[in-house]
């Protein structure tokens, strides 16, 4: 089995950007469920629900990781997406359908994205797909959905689980 997939992978998830003043309270009032504080910070500066952190993460992604609902509804209704399509090009440059990936642990927000199922689908090319990033009592309504996409996804349910995949 080739090891090389979690290092790209990981290092197209893990790419470091520098924050605004305004990016980092966003994320901050995301982090404390203040949707009051979210709103005046999106108003200030729209851009900021496109930038990352340092962690590649959306604020998008940590409202939803959060269980901030109505903070992730509010940042979809101002335009957020799981993956911009200007990631597209950020994407190619890594050849990963060269890499011969077999799996891929991927949030279901990316599965549920148009852009996200693009990159999936044109990029990543897993043979499996392992949902992470969800609360255990969403395991499997996220299943479910991301099942209804792409055939190949599985989420562990128990710690340490162990599942076993054939080539």
């Amino acid at each position: 089995m080739k090891r090389e997939w979690l290092h790209l992978w990981m290092a197209f998830v893990i790419y470091a950007m520098a924050t605004s003043a305004y990016s980092q309270s966003l994320f901050e009032a995301i982090g404390r469920g203040n949707i009051d504080s979210v709103k005046i910070i999106v108003a200030g500066d729209a851009s900021t629900i496109h930038t990352p952190n340092t962690d590649g993460d959306l604020p998008l992604h940590i409202a939803a990781f959060r269980g901030h609902k109505d903070i992730a509804a509010y940042l979809l209704s101002q335009g957020a997406d799981i993956a911009p399509s200007s990631n597209l090009e950020y994407f190619k440059a890594f050849q990963l359908q060269n890499a011969g990936i077999d799996i891929a642990f991927i949030d279901p927000f990316m599965i549920a994205d148009s852009v996200g199922q693009v990159i999936i689908r044109q990029y990543i090319q897993p043979k499996q797909i392992i949902l992470m990033h969800m609360r255990p009592d969403e395991v499997d309504r996220y299943e479910k959905e991301s099942q209804a996409i792409f055939n190949n996804v599985i989420a562990f349910r128990e710690q340490m689980e162990k599942k076993c995949f054939q080539r």
